[in-house]
């Protein structure tokens, strides 16, 4: 269960984002979405999960990287729109 929603974001291209959420209990598996695609760790994003806290953090961000990221816990989700100006 989230106990803090995702928020919707207004980033600058090229910047550096993160969403963050907050669960009801440390240590649960995510998975995060943008759109119907899994995002995986790696040089564009880094995912991060200390205690309860679980966290996407976009870099280089460009137009494309606009949408809807959802993060995904169990048969519960969060979605956040992100917005590149």
């Amino acid at each position: 269960i989230f106990t803090h929603e995702l928020q919707n974001l207004e980033c600058d291209e090229g910047g550096s984002a993160t969403l963050s959420c907050e669960l009801s209990k440390p240590g649960v598996p995510v998975q995060w979405k943008k759109g119907s695609h899994v995002i995986q760790s790696g040089e564009k994003y880094v995912i991060r999960q200390v205690a309860s806290k679980v966290e996407l953090k976009i870099t280089d961000l460009k137009p494309e990287d606009e949408g809807d990221y959802t993060c995904v816990c169990g048969d519960k989700a969060t979605t956040a729109t992100m917005k590149i100006k």
